[in-house]
C-alpha cells in the first residue's frame, strides 16, 4: 500500500479544467522530460562515460534518475526506465530519442493520471497488472533496443 502522502501528492497534481490540464501536459510531458534528459543523458551520462566508459555511466545515470525521482512505488521501474533512456542514448548518440521515449511514458502516465478514479491513482498500472503483457513490454522494448543499436551504428556510419 502506498504511503498516504504519496496519494495526497498524486490528488493535488490532477488538475481540473482545460487550461490546467493543458498547462500541466505540457509541463510534464514536454519541458520535464526535456530538461531531465539534457541533464541526466547530456550531461551526467556524458561525464561519467569520460571517467568510467559508457556501459557503466549508463548504468550509473539510470540508478541517479532513477533514485533522484523520490518514489519508493516506482524506484526500480524508475531505474529500469533510466537505464533504457541511457541506453538510446548511448546507441544513437543523440538526445532526441531519450526525449521521446521519455515524453512518450510520461503522457502514458499523464493520461492514467486524468482518467484513473482517485481511489486508483495510486494502484498498479494496468499494463503492470498481467504478466503476459508485462513480458511483451519487456520484448517489444529489447526488440526495439536492438534495432535502434542498428540504426545508431548506420548513423554513425554516414556522418
Amino acid at each position: 500500500t502506498p504511503p498516504a502522502d504519496y496519494v495526497e501528492g498524486l490528488k493535488e497534481l490532477k488538475p481540473t479544467g482545460i487550461v490546467p490540464v493543458a498547462v500541466t501536459f505540457f509541463g510534464i510531458c514536454v519541458l520535464v522530460p526535456f530538461a531531465e534528459e539534457i541533464v541526466f543523458r547530456g550531461l551526467v551520462q556524458r561525464i561519467f562515460s569520460r571517467n568510467m566508459g559508457p556501459v557503466l555511466a549508463m548504468f550509473l545515470a539510470g540508478a541517479f534518475f532513477g533514485v533522484i525521482h523520490l518514489t519508493p512505488q516506482l524506484l526500480l521501474s524508475m531505474i529500469v526506465f533510466g537505464i533504457f533512456l541511457g541506453y538510446l542514448f548511448m546507441a544513437t548518440s543523440n538526445l532526441v530519442y531519450p526525449i521521446l521515449a521519455h515524453a512518450l511514458l510520461n503522457t502514458f502516465s499523464y493520461i492514467q493520471l486524468l482518467v484513473l478514479p482517485e481511489d486508483q491513482l495510486a494502484s498498479v498500472p494496468p499494463y503492470a497488472r498481467d504478466p503476459w503483457a508485462l513480458a511483451l513490454a519487456v520484448l517489444i522494448v529489447a526488440y526495439s533496443g536492438i534495432r535502434i543499436k542498428k540504426a545508431g551504428h548506420g548513423l554513425a556510419k554516414n556522418a
